[in-house]
């Protein structure tokens, strides 16, 4: 769980039996899911995204023998090609050391918790970033593999609680986790008279199978300032601390600069074909003044800064390459709550196991 986020506790059942794991070898487990609407708040990379800036979250985290683990979900060539997880897979291991797996199924994601023992590692943390419904993960959200890729309460009880470490964390950023399925019509839960039970939603049924901490939103995720593009201090209800705030001017400024920086260079690389050609003239007919080789362009930042800009620019040429805006360090700010259906708390929820 982040710690930008604030968390309000259910009743916990202090009489339920932690399972005690056969290995104390741990994996940090990040689920993504897809996004067809390049149009939509934080566009079709938001999940892969907020994947990997938890990647540098559980890199700090972890001990040495631990691992982070990677899951993505296959999709096709109109969601996710076959370049673009090739240029995922290589950010995930080489840049976050971290494995990259492809599931093509719900099925695959039962079979990956239920085979931490054959790998001799249980689960401590596991977060989904997703589209969902109260009552499922809905990883290819309104594509060809829709069906074939929601995790619903069928999926969820054929996990085995052995594969999670006895103080494993679950959090669910996808829309609704924390909500009874037969609520998902209500709009505005003050208004209608209608009680949430919370003790009936995905999330309790998690941790009642999982013997794990599950945290979930009742109400819709919001993946809208992904990559911190509102105004800064904006009265939109989200926590802006001063490094976040200083980060998301840094990137506009580097991105300005790189534009000038792009512009420049390309003069000058004319500029050194004039020079090299007019150079063999003068060596040819040996005619004075010998031409005046053009000055390199340099960035008015340090080297620090070079380098990030230089990184923004990695990022726009696999953007291009892809068809996807993946982002080298992932998302810049976490997800938050978002304002519906109205009358709930606008926070993650934590539940605890009931039995």
């Amino acid at each position: 769980m982040t710690d930008e986020v604030q968390v309000t506790s259910q009743s916990i059942n202090k009489d339920h039996k932690t399972v005690v794991p056969a290995f104390d070898n741990h994996d940090y487990v990040t689920v993504a899911g897809l996004d067809k609407n390049s149009a939509s708040a934080g566009n079709r990379a938001r999940f892969i995204n907020q994947a990997i800036r938890t990647l540098r979250e559980n890199n700090k985290a972890k001990r040495s023998k631990d691992r982070c683990v990677y899951l993505m979900f296959k999709g096709t060539d109109k969601n996710i090609g076959d370049k673009a997880h090739e240029k995922l897979e290589e950010i995930v291991k080489n840049r976050h050391k971290a494995d990259y797996r492809v599931l093509d199924s719900a099925q695959e994601l039962v079979s990956f918790v239920n085979t931490r023992e054959d790998e001799k590692h249980v689960i401590k943390k596991m977060d989904i970033f997703t589209h969902g419904y109260p009552g499922s993960f809905d990883f290819g959200y309104e594509m060809e593999k829709d069906d074939v890729y929601r995790v619903n309460s069928g999926h969820v009880t054929q996990w085995k609680a052995k594969m999670f470490d006895g103080k494993a964390v679950i959090t669910s950023f996808s829309c609704r986790t924390g909500l009874n399925p037969s609520l998902k019509k209500v709009k505005d839960f003050e208004a209608e008279k209608k009680e949430p039970k919370y003790d009936e939603s995905l999330a309790q049924l998690i941790a009642n199978t999982t013997k794990s901490t599950v945290y979930a939103y009742p109400t819709r995720s919001d993946y809208e300032n992904t990559y911190g593009e509102q105004t800064i201090g904006a009265k939109t209800g989200r926590r802006w601390d001063e490094f976040w705030e200083k980060r998301v001017k840094k990137v506009k400024a580097h991105d300005v600069e790189m534009e000038k920086y792009r512009d420049k260079y390309s003069q000058y690389i004319k500029q050194m074909s004039d020079y090299e050609f007019n150079l063999k003239l003068h060596k040819k007919e040996d005619l004075p003044p010998a031409p005046t080789p053009p000055k390199e362009p340099k960035l008015d930042m340090s080297k620090e800064d070079e380098a990030w800009a230089r990184e923004r620019i990695k990022e726009k040429e696999i953007e291009n390459e892809c068809d996807l805006s993946i982002k080298l360090d992932g998302a810049l700010l976490p997800v938050v709550a978002g304002t519906t259906p109205k009358g709930l708390p606008r926070m993650l929820m934590k539940f605890e196991p009931k039995k």
